[in-house]
Order: C-alpha cells, then structure tokens, then sequence
C-alpha cells in the first residue's frame, strides 16, 4: 500500500510502510508526522496510524546508510 507522508517543508512524500518505519527507527520521522493512505479520510500522526511503530530512543543513533533528509547519499 502507498503511504504519504509530509515532510519537515510539508512536502508530500511517497513510501511503503516498511519505508515508514525504516524512516521512524532512524529518526526521520516522529509520532506526530502526518502520513495518509487510501484508506484514511484524513492525514493522521503516524503514531496512530501504525500502532506499534518503531521509534529510536533518546541518544539512538540513526540507522546506518539511512541519511537524516530520508534521501539515499548520491539521489539528488
């Protein structure tokens, strides 16, 4: 399923749900991110709308060859 989320200039960007949570765990995204899908009638905090997803404790390092933008290194 297509997700989209709203980045930190409240740009629409689209992921998988495993993308999401790869971005959550490497503190790209937060609870409060609004992300939608097909079957919301509206955006949601992405900490409702997947219960349960990963989020880095304080001090956690981000994941590795995950950057901070949520861009692969060379895909600009």
């Amino acid at each position: 399923m297509k997700w989209i989320y709203l980045d930190e200039q409240r740009q629409q960007v689209e992921s998988t749900e495993d993308g999401l949570r790869k971005l959550s765990a490497a503190g790209v995204l937060k609870p409060d991110t609004l992300v939608w899908n097909e079957s919301f009638p509206d955006w949601q905090p992405l900490g409702q709308a997947i219960p349960g997803i990963a989020m880095p404790t304080l001090g956690a390092a981000p994941m590795s060859g995950v950057p901070r933008s949520g861009i692969p290194s060379g895909a600009q």
